[in-house]
């Protein structure tokens, strides 16, 4: 578990209780996402301060003069090579560690909002106007329901369960993904914006964080 106080500390729980505290970072900028990679560096993005990589005496800032797309970092996540993929507000960064290296990538909606890396080492951005977008070998697709047409409105959250299925949440409510076709669940959501988060228990059961309609429950 991961957390930050007002003071800039971050703060993460250790086996067999205890916490580690990291190097005070000061952020200029409210957090929207916290990672670790493979690495053990913590990946904190911000609204407005950029994209703030943490070690335990040492913190580093990258922002719109290193390369990346925009200030507004929405989301962090790594693929099964270690690579971290950034998710901002105007598009996709993939960011080596050493030395520390910005590259921006072409995407089908630069406005993500949440990023996912799969398994088999695709790329799952849930985007503020094109839905859900799947990314593998250099190329960019939007997911589909059915009749082909493509799963609109805002994706905030996404997840891949334990038998590899990608689940998303957002304006068009719950969907299950297999592959690029999405499948929507038959869930009422009083919520114009439906799952804001997912999460899975080790008996395989999904949760679903709700806005206004506390957690929603799915076996």
């Amino acid at each position: 578990f991961w957390g930050v106080n007002f003071d800039g500390y971050i703060w993460k729980t250790i086996p067999r209780g205890g916490v580690q505290r990291y190097q005070a970072a000061q952020f200029p900028a409210e957090l929207h996402s916290i990672f670790e990679d493979a690495e053990g560096s913590i990946w904190c993005g911000s609204d407005g301060g950029g994209l703030f990589r943490v070690r335990p005496r040492t913190a580093q800032t990258v922002a719109q003069r290193e390369g990346l797309a925009a200030n507004i970092v929405k989301s962090v996540t790594a693929d099964r090579e270690g690579k971290v993929w950034s998710i901002s507000s105007s598009g996709v960064n993939l960011l080596a560690s050493e030395p520390l290296r910005v590259t921006g990538l072409e995407a089908v909606d630069k406005h993500h909002w949440v990023a996912l890396a799969d398994r088999d080492g695709s790329l799952w951005a849930g985007s503020y106007g094109s839905g859900v977008v799947r990314r593998m070998d250099g190329k960019e697709e939007r997911a589909r329901l059915k009749d082909g047409t493509p799963l609109e409105g805002i994706c905030l959250a996404l997840h891949q369960d334990a038998a590899g299925k990608i689940w998303a949440g957002g304006e068009f409510g719950i969907a299950r993904l297999s592959g690029l076709l999405a499948e929507p669940m038959p869930v009422a959501l009083p919520e114009l914006v439906g799952g804001r988060a997912i999460a899975e228990d080790p008996a395989g059961h999904l949760y679903f964080g709700t806005r206004g309609d506390g957690v929603l429950t799915f076996y």
